[in-house]
């Protein structure tokens, strides 16, 4: 019944569902009655094969966040809790094409690219939030440089506050060290001179990914 409902219409339904005080009980019902699995089966798959329990546990806390900034008034967007569910299947992907040799950061575009396009085969999630999406996950990375002007500018990226909100997730499900995410926690409140004191002592993390060089022929 469910392939004869347009994804854009089931995309709509979603929002009803996940983004509401009930997002966590509506999961389950999901769950429950079979439908998850049909409406975000690379979401499904990767919480099978997750002996941790991890994959779901993130989507959990994403939901309960969700809810709670609701109950708060707050703002909420549909990029972030799709990015906390679609996270560990882009992960996932992005590792294999690494393993495969690929560069981290083109590893990581491909692979955004690739779980959206298959997702949409479903559940339909608009270019506005797709796009948000899809920067909340390149800046995953980006959060463990921590030295010379990167944090910096990290901070003034339009999609910091979403990309750092799931980088607290990842923390607490113990995919990041919980010491990265205290850092950027702390980075965000101090002064001028204590940024530069956490800079100098934060260890020098992965280099930017940059442009290759080409070998000159002999």
């Amino acid at each position: 019944m469910l392939a004869d409902v347009p994804p854009a219409r089931l995309f709509d339904e979603m929002l009803k569902l996940l983004l509401s005080e009930q997002a966590e009980a509506n999961f389950d019902g999901l769950r429950r009655f079979g439908l998850f699995d049909v409406l975000f089966p690379q979401v499904a798959q990767a919480m099978a094969q997750d002996e941790t329990g991890n994959t779901e546990l993130l989507i959990r806390l994403a939901l309960r966040s969700t809810s709670q900034r609701m109950v708060a008034g707050k703002p909420v967007t549909p990029a972030f809790l799709f990015a906390a569910m679609l996270w560990m299947p882009v992960a996932a992907r992005a590792a294999e094409l690494q393993a495969a040799g690929e560069p981290a950061s083109p590893a990581l575009a491909q692979a955004s690219g690739e779980v959206l396009s298959e997702q949409c085969q479903t559940v339909a999630i608009p270019r506005r939030f797709s796009g948000m999406q899809c920067d909340m996950w390149h800046l995953q990375a980006r959060f463990e440089s921590r030295r010379g002007k990167r944090p910096y500018t990290l901070l003034e990226n339009k999609r910091f506050r979403a990309a750092y909100d799931l980088l607290l997730l990842r923390a607490a499900i113990n995919e990041v060290p919980q010491e990265l995410a205290d850092w950027w926690t702390d980075f965000q409140t101090a002064d001028a001179q204590g940024r530069e004191d956490m800079i100098e002592a934060a260890p020098s993390g992965p280099k930017p990914p940059g442009k290759r060089r080409r070998r000159r022929r002999k």
